[in-house]
Order: structure tokens, then sequence, then C-alpha cells
């Protein structure tokens, strides 16, 4: 999959280390093709197996164990750019029942860019952009004779974030992963002649005619860069609230997990249906990344000679895929809520623990300083998983050199034309607890056959596989028989069991709002979280529902809780009113709370606002702001100039500035009214005259938003004396240099030029640079590339921000080049995203050119350095020399946690220790061919002549403290500052080839990896 992440290259010493130097004698040589089980570093409580591999299965990307033991596989031949149809599905056997497969047959082939498939009715969901599309074997031959497309207009060519993951949902919706839009409409395609599969409605007689083509529902394109769910029975179709790159997954009670590249596990905390009910609640995000230990966490990699490419960001997730939750029952205790993700980049499988933590879910490490599975083998890149019914994870590895795209490689790397290698391989693994039997559904499984029963029986096994499909086949078949035996289960032991007969019920048209009012009361709390969400349907018909759901005001599950104040959203009654704003206040400070209850259609956000503004806390801000967007966005303009009033108007309200900030962000794109335009003069006077800056930010949001009067004249001049004002506070000069950008900058041109200069202070010389920016032509990327070496790290950052603004000046891009091919920008002064940009969104000959850029000073220094990696890597290291090594020459400047404590010039190295030795190595004894942003080291002549080098540790308005290589930290004043340069060199040395020997730099390369 492609890696988002930056290139970070180790500027003082030993910023990124990793494993001892033992490897294959051929450094190109996969180490799993003459042992696949080699080279594995797993989780102790478990063991692994190879379940296939090439030549029966190659490229796997998805796989699926059908009720009757049947293995499909996705091999997916066509990543990167392969548009002739490679891509197929393959069924394995196991023909001698050793529990390897070895016999493979084409089930379907010419797909192009397929990257999911989940079993529906008889045959597969195949995710084939722009299509989704079923494929069934009718015959029985092994090969698929029917294609029928049951969705077009997908995005195509993205090679992970189009259409992918189908997955069967707890409540017989299939959900689609899509994070990218074609710019046309997602809709159903005409249903074939003849009878429609499946029912109208759950729960109706057979339909005999499908609807015609001008019926079909569909999702616009705005809506489409979203997951989608569907039922292709009913032709139902809905945009989901988020949107996930390449894997999707629920937890035991339906809760969506999604992942991208660089965010390993985040959740859907707020689905589509309830923000689509008020569309003036603006709500930038509906997920929340969980990880407790970060989103892109940090990972400990053992691969030997990693292949790492242009934006890895090393030691870090930056590729992260194929999001899974455990719920197969096989697993000891503590893995009960685990979610396992690929890490293709760094040949590593990572693992968290869920637990309920509000709203939303919270994630945990499973394992502090290691991965639940690591390889060697720089070509082992798990994509994918699956939970088997044996309760196995199925790990699925694509085994290829090169996973990223194209526009993600070097020109030397494109050149080699390996960016196909391996294509011909790839493994299946499949992991249990130690000592657990083989799998036993390789010779076949029976579920398909079993009596509707045996099926419900199936509802309450611990391993999911089988709940999931038993509720599918009951509910494909509408075993309407099935009720009696549901209803006892719905009042049976087993939690789960008690969930899935609820939405089987659902499922066939037969739920009972007698079944809600028992799981409304269930001992287990996502039970009565799923049965919340059951009884949005019978709201209107059943009244005893609603005092059913009231009674639940108190639940001691947060998640429930939260799950009541969304469905109370859609009663109309003075009851729901009171309890939706008791839920609310309870947990006012909580942002999912204040968007759960504004919501609702029926909350009246002025009365609310009085309210709260008469009890107004500190812990309100965020809610204020809300409301007050609220009104910005749709209330009467006479409303709106009554509120801005109130919040200009009040001296010192605590309140003011959130009632501010929300109006101007509900205000962005409404016209505003003559009226209101005429009171907009009181606005500008409380920017320039409030004692407040918080307050003077707020009517400066605002003013970005509305503009300025019509009579601007004189203030523009009374901004231009604040900025040239030396003596007034630095946060009021770049204020007002904002405020000069709301009219004409260009006419500020020369002294918005003149406050690029190290004596001012930092946010001065970045409200100019942005001021700068909006003047169209070359000129602030002419002064950024002149003045590059004594801008800071921040105001070099708000330099590229201008310079790579889109819509882009291409003439500021290739200014921006020329400084980086004349050494004027170093590749390390460019942070992860900026990088994206050069190689991913300009064109394609300026691409090329930024690819080589950036890449170049990396390849020249490793091959200048190669000698002596090769004399360090025949060493045989020893760790506890090694540490007395890292005493001696390393602890001056770093600490390896608690392992070995040293200083803080440096990074604590617990935490990056992902790089292969050779690298480190390499960055050791050439620090200054990409140094780190900021770990340059500066020089500063002070005005009493004095000079001063070390590295900028802080900067605020008035000073900058310095912190020298012996991470003593002195603050200067600004005033006493003459001049400023970076000097584009580490302050780590540079001889350190010279300082040690290859055997102490082998030792201590493997004390750092293996040290605890």
């Amino acid at each position: 999959m492609i890696r988002f992440g930056t290139l970070v290259i180790a500027s003082i010493l030993l910023l990124f280390l990793a494993a001892p130097f033992d490897r294959p004698a051929d450094p190109e040589a996969p180490i799993a093709q003459e042992s696949p089980l080699s080279g594995f570093e797993l989780h102790p409580d478990f063991q692994m197996e190879l379940v296939a591999s090439e030549p029966v299965v190659s490229d796997p990307i998805d796989m699926e164990i059908d009720e009757y033991g049947r293995m499909y596989v996705l091999e997916f031949h066509s990543y990167p750019n392969n548009w002739s149809g490679a891509d197929r599905i393959v069924q394995l056997r196991d023909t001698d029942g050793d529990g390897t497969m070895d016999e493979s047959t084409v089930f379907a082939d010419s797909l192009v860019q397929s990257m999911g498939i989940m079993r529906w009715k008889d045959g597969l969901i195949v995710t084939a952009p722009p299509e989704v599309i079923y494929l069934e074997d009718s015959d029985g031959d092994g090969r698929a004779d029917v294609r029928r497309v049951l969705l077009t207009g997908f995005h195509q060519g993205d090679g992970e974030g189009d259409v992918n993951n189908p997955t069967y949902g707890l409540d017989n919706w299939v959900y689609l992963g899509n994070r990218r839009t074609s710019g046309e409409d997602v809709r159903f395609a005409p249903p074939p002649g003849g009878p429609r599969a499946g029912n109208a409605r759950p729960g109706d007689a057979p339909s005999m005619d499908g609807p015609s083509a001008e019926d079909l529902p569909y999702i616009p394109s705005q809506a489409v860069n979203r997951n989608i769910r569907f039922r292709p029975d009913t032709y139902e179709i809905e945009s989901q609230s988020s949107g996930t790159q390449y894997g999707f997954a629920f937890d035991t009670w339906g809760h969506q997990l999604l992942n991208s590249n660089r965010n390993h596990i985040f959740e859907e905390v707020v689905p589509a249906r309830y923000l689509d009910r008020n569309p003036n609640l603006l709500v930038s995000s509906a997920t929340e990344a969980i990880p407790e230990h970060g989103a892109a966490a940090k990972v400990f990699p053992i691969t030997e000679n990693p292949d790492y490419q242009i934006l890895t960001d090393v030691g870090e997730i930056t590729s992260a895929c194929g999001i899974t939750f455990y719920d197969g029952g096989a697993f000891p205790e503590g893995f009960e809520n685990v979610s396992f993700v690929g890490e293709p980049s760094h040949n590593l499988v990572h693992a968290d623990r869920l637990h309920r933590a509000g709203p939303a879910l919270a994630a945990e490490r499973i394992r502090p300083h290691n991965e639940f599975l690591a390889s060697k083998d720089a070509m082992f890149r798990p994509v994918n998983f699956y939970v088997g019914p044996d309760g196995a994870l199925y790990v699925v590895d694509y085994y290829r050199k090169i996973i990223e795209g194209p526009e993600w490689l070097s020109d030397e790397v494109l050149a080699s034309g390996t960016l196909y290698d391996g294509t011909e391989l790839g493994r299946i693994y499949r992991i249990t607890p130690k000592d657990a039997p083989a799998a036993d559904w390789t010779t076949g499984l029976d579920l398909g056959d079993a009596s509707t029963e045996e099926l419900v029986a199936h509802l309450a096994n611990p391993n999911g596989w089988w709940r999931r499909n038993a509720q599918r086949l009951l509910v494909d078949r509408q075993a309407v028989e099935a009720v009696p035996d549901l209803e006892t289960l719905v009042e049976g032991p087993s939690a789960v069991g008690r969930l899935h007969a609820l939405w089987t019920l659902e499922g066939l048209g037969r739920l009972d709002p007698t079944h809600l009012l028992e799981a409304l009361s269930d001992d287990e709390p996502g039970v009565r979280e799923n049965a919340i969400r059951l009884a949005e349907r019978y709201l209107d018909d059943v009244p005893v529902l609603e005092e059913a759901l009231l009674d639940l005001r108190s639940d001691a599950d947060p998640k429930v809780r939260f799950q009541l104040l969304l469905t109370l959203g859609y009663i109309d009654t003075p009851r729901a009113a009171e309890v939706r704003q008791e839920l609310l206040f309870s947990d006012v400070d909580n942002e999912w709370t204040q968007i759960a209850a504004l919501s609702s259609p029926y909350v009246e956000e002025g009365e609310v606002l009085e309210t709260i503004l008469d009890r107004y806390e500190p812990e309100y801000a965020s809610f204020v702001q809300r409301l007050s967007a609220l009104t910005g966005a749709n209330r009467p303009w006479e409303r709106v100039l009554e509120l801005t009033g109130e919040a200009v108007a009040t001296p010192a309200a605590p309140w003011q500035v959130p009632v501010l900030e929300g109006l101007a962000q509900g205000m962005d794109g409404r016209e505003v009214s003559p009226e209101f335009r005429t009171q907009l003069g009181t606005v500008v006077e409380v920017f320039f005259d409030h004692p407040s800056p918080p307050v003077r930010r707020g009517a400066l949001n605002l003013l970005q938003t509305t503009g300025l009067p019509a009579d601007a004249a004189p203030f523009v001049e009374r901004a231009v004396t604040l900025v040239r004002d030396a003596d007034a506070p630095p946060n009021r000069r770049a204020q007002a240099v904002e405020f000069l950008t709301l009219g004409d900058p260009a006419r500020h041109e020369s002294l918005l030029t003149d406050l690029i200069d190290p004596s001012e202070a930092t946010s001065v010389q970045v409200a100019a640079f942005r001021a700068l920016g909006a003047v169209p032509g070359t000129m602030v990327s002419e002064l950024a590339m002149d003045r590059w070496s004594v801008l800071t790290r921040e105001v070099r950052d708000a330099a590229l921000d201008v310079i790579l603004a889109r819509p882009f000046q291409l003439g500021r891009v290739e200014q921006l080049l020329g400084g980086l091919a004349e050494g004027i920008v170093q590749p390390g002064n460019i942070g992860w995203g900026d990088k994206v940009t050069l190689m991913r969104d300009i064109p394609d000959d300026m691409k090329r050119r930024a690819r080589a850029l950036i890449r170049g000073t990396e390849e020249e220094v490793r091959q200048e350095t190669a000698q002596y990696v090769e004399t360090v890597a025949d060493r045989t290291p020893d760790p506890e020399g090694g540490r007395a090594v890292f005493y001696q020459s390393c602890a001056q400047c770093h600490a390896l946690g608690d392992i070995a404590p040293g200083t803080n010039v440096g990074p604590d190295l617990m935490s990056v220790r992902g790089w292969s030795a050779a690298d480190v190595v390499t960055e050791i004894v050439r620090p200054n061919a990409s140094i780190v942003r900021g770990y340059e080291l500066w020089r500063f002549t002070l005005s009493n002549g004095e000079t001063v080098e070390g590295m900028i540790a802080s900067e605020t308005a008035n000073a900058v403290t310095v912190r020298d290589a012996n991470g003593r930290e002195t603050t200067y004043a600004r005033r006493s500052i003459q001049s400023l340069n970076s000097l584009e060199v580490s302050v780590m040395p540079d001889n350190f080839d010279e300082l040690l020997t290859p055997q102490e730099m082998a030792d201590l390369v493997a004390f750092v990896r293996v040290g605890e």
C-alpha cells in the first residue's frame, strides 16, 4: 500500500537505531522463499503456520472462507498501474487434509484493481472499481458464470482508497470501505430481466420485478468520498459520515473501526444518519483517533536490509491497512477485544486492546516495545487479515519487493525495473494459541446445509465467523420459521446470542417492540446500546418504548448514554427534550456529546445558548461556539445581529470569544446582509481597542468571514501605523498584518517585506509571509529563497505553506525546486505533508524533479559510506560492549528510556529503533547530509559582538532560547540579537567513523536494539 510518511533522517547522534547486522548472504534475496517461517518474531503465547504460498497463490490481498469451507483468495496483480485485467479470484483446496492448501483453481479473472471480496448468497460480492459486482458459480464447475453489476460510479485508479473490503454488518447491511470520488453519482445498476433476488423489504413477499432504472436510488457525487452501506436485495444505499483508506471492521457490538496509512485505528463515532438530521450543524469530522499511544504510533521492526522509500516515516506507522477486529473466541485471556492492523512498510503486524472510554473507544498497545508479529524479511507485506471458522487469525501477506506507487519512488528505483518484483509470490499464515489443534475446516464445512434450528444455535457461538454467517444465511433464506427459537435466544444466557438474535429478527422483519423492552434492561451494555438503535424505527408507533428509553438516562455505561442521546434526537416531546438536556449537561465538555445533542432537528439552539450563557463556565466554551455557529449559519439576520451585538458590547464576558468564533464559523459562505455590514465598524473597533487578545482575535476571525465595512480606509491606515510601531506587542502587530490582508496587501508589499527579519518576532514574520502570499506572482518565493538562511523553523514552514498553497502558482514551486537544487533548502527542511505535495500534486515534470532532489542526497551519502558500512556489518555485535560505548559516546545527548539514562539534547532512543543498522551507520558518519527539522545548528551574532552557536530550543515573541551541544540552554532577548543564520549542519560531529571502531559501532547498534 502507498506509504505516507516523512523520510526522517538522523541529524544528531544515533537518532535512528535498529537491528544487529546479521543479514542474508544476498541482500536482495527474500528470506522467506527458502524457509517461509524463518525470520519471524511472534508474541510468545502464539504459534504460526503457513496455510498457502506460491505457486497456488500470489499477490493475495483479501480472502474469504464460505459456509462450505471453500477458501477464496483475491489476487491483486494489477497494483500499481496494470489496467489489463490481471486480477483474479482463486479457490484454494487442501486435498490431503494436512491443513495446507495445495490446489488452486480460478474462480474469476479479468478483474481490474479489485480490492475486496465478501460471501453473499451463493457467490461473492467483489469490489472492482468503478463497479461493485456479484459473481456466482451457478453450474458447480468451480468457475463464476454469473456476473451482475450491483453498484457503479466509483473512483478508479488510486490503488487503495478506492472502494474496498466489503463487510457484512451486524445490522444486515453490506458496508464498503471508500474515501475517493469519481465525480459521478454512485448508483445501483438496473436489475437483469427475470425475478429479482431476495425480497422487496425484509418480511415482504418476493418481488418478481426489480425497480426501473429511473427509480433506483443513488448517492450524489459530493457524498461519495466516504464509506457506503447498501442492501443489494432491497435497493437501499447510504453514504456514511467517514471514509477509510484500506480496511474496514466492526467490533462485537457494531462500532466501526477504520484506518488510513498514518492513522492505524480510528472510530466512526457519529453515523451519518444523525448528522443528516441537522444540515446546519458544522462537524469537521465524525471520527476519533482512538490509540492512547498516538495515531502514527511508534513501531518496532526487526527487518534486515529494509527497502524504505522516499516517504517512509521510519519507526512510525506509515502504511497501516487491513484493520481487523479479533472475535474468534479462541485466543487466550487478554485478547477478547483486540484489533490487528498491517504495517507492510515495516514488515510487521501491530495489535491494540480496545476498551470503552466515553462516547468513543480507546486503544492501548498489546506490547510496549515489541510488535505482535514482525519479520526480518523486507518482502513480508501483511496487508489484510481474516478470522476463520477455527478462531485463528489469518495473515494475508502480499509479499512484494515494492508496495509504493511510482509517484513515491526515486528515479533510481523506477529505472531498476523492480516495480513488480514478487508478483508471482504470496503467502497466507495461520496464527493460533500455542498447542492449538490443526485447522479442521480445510476439508469442508456443512454450515450451508445446517437446519434453521442449528443456525439459530450458532448465533451464540463464541466465534464471530459462525455468528455472522449464521445470521446472514437466516436472513438470506428469510427463515421466518426461526422466530420462536430466536425469541428464546433473545432471553438466553449468551450476550452475543441475544445481540445477534435481535438483529436477525430485524433482518427477517419480525422484530417486535416487546423484544426491545427486555433488551433495554439487559445486563450487557452492548446489548442495551443496540436495543436503543433498534428502537428508533418504532418510536412513532409504540409510546411505551419512549418511556423505557428515558429510564436509561442514568445508565452506567457512557456509550449507552451517548447512543440514547443520539436516538432521543428523533423524539419531539418535552420529556425527551428534558432528558437530552440532562445528558448534555452531564458531559457538556465532551465534543461528541455536544454533536449528539445538536444533531437533533428539534433542538432550539437559541434557547440552549441563552441557558448556557446564563450559567457559563469555561468548560462550556466549545459548546457555545457550536451553538453560535448554528445561529450564524441559519438564523435570521436579526438574531445574528443581536448575538453579534451582545458579543462585542459586553466589556469582559468570558463567553465573548467562543460566540465570536462560532459566528465566524457559521457565517462562512453566507452572503452578509446589508444591515449586518453596516454594523461591522463596531466589530473593527473591538479588534483595535478591546483589552483582551482572544476577543480581538475573535473579532478578526469574524471580519475574515464577513469582509470589511464599506468605508475601511481609516481602519487600514490605523493597521499600518500599528504594524510600524516596533514597541507594540508582537501579537497585536501580527494581527494588524492579518487585518491588512482583508484589503489589498499588494499596497503594503514594501512594509511587509521589511518584517521578514530575525529581529522581528516569529509571529510577525509568519503573518507577513502569509500576507505576501496573497499577492500574485513570485515575489514571496523569491523573498523566501533569498532569506532562507535567516528564517527559523516556524517561519520556514509559513513560507512553504505560501509557496505550496493551492491553486498552485507554479512559478513559486519552481523557485522552491531551484532552492533545493542549489542547496539553499535542504530536504530535511521540508516536512512530510509538503513532501507529499511535491511528489503527488504538482505537474509531472516538476514531480520527477522534486523526487530526484529529495531522494538524491541520501543516495549519494549511502554510496560514499558503503565501504565503511560493509566493514561494520562484518563484525559480530556484542550488546554489552555496546552499553559501554553508549555511555561513553551517546549519553551526553541521548537517553535509552529507563535502560540507559542520558540527556535531552537529542530524542529518547527507545521510540526510534526502526532503522536498519546500515542506515544508522550511514547517518552517523554523514550527519550533515540531511538534517532533521529542529536540530539545525544556528549562529547568533549578538549586539555586543559575541557569537553563539546552538540549536533553537524554543521561541517566544521577545526571546530565543538556544541549546548548546552539552544541553545547556540560554535565553536571549530578540533585541540583543543582531543577526542569526542557519549553518545547515548538525550538532553531531561528522567524524564518528574515526571516533568509533567498526566493532564499537556494531556493538552500539546491538545494545540499542536489544538493551531491554
